[in-house]
């Protein structure tokens, strides 16, 4: 029986649960950019909460110009990094004023966001 409750004690700090850590994206740092993509380093915590099949990506806004790579969420705090690309049938020149990153999970709505300040003025190159 004690060795099932130190068990259990353990999955829970594993995931978070014990500590009352909830889903959150941090911070982001830019590692490259080009006139019309972005390279990201993002810092988040995920809880776990959604399984394993929960993704991070992100769009600039105004939304509808973007491309993203995805990231599969694994449980705990993490960095990685997420490519931002402007599409092809963008117009020439847009420019961004902020970028939100966010977790969601197989079709469904977001279920973790966080929006941050970035400029930037996205060049076409088609």
């Amino acid at each position: 029986m004690l060795k099932a409750l130190i068990l259990g004690l353990i999955l829970l700090f594993q995931f978070g649960i014990a500590q009352g850590k909830t889903n959150e994206i941090y911070s982001f740092k830019v590692l490259k950019q080009t006139q019309d993509s972005v390279l990201f380093e993002i810092s988040y915590y995920y809880s776990g909460d959604h399984g394993d099949k929960a993704k991070l990506t992100a769009w600039p806004k105004p939304a509808g110009f973007w491309g993203s790579s995805i990231i599969t969420l694994v449980t705990g705090d993490h960095m990685s990094q997420l490519n931002v690309k402007l599409m092809p049938k963008a117009p020439k020149e847009v420019v961004s004023n902020s970028i939100e990153f966010f977790f969601y999970s197989d079709g469904g709505p977001p279920f973790c966001r966080k929006e941050f300040t970035f400029q930037k003025k996205w060049v076409n190159s088609n």
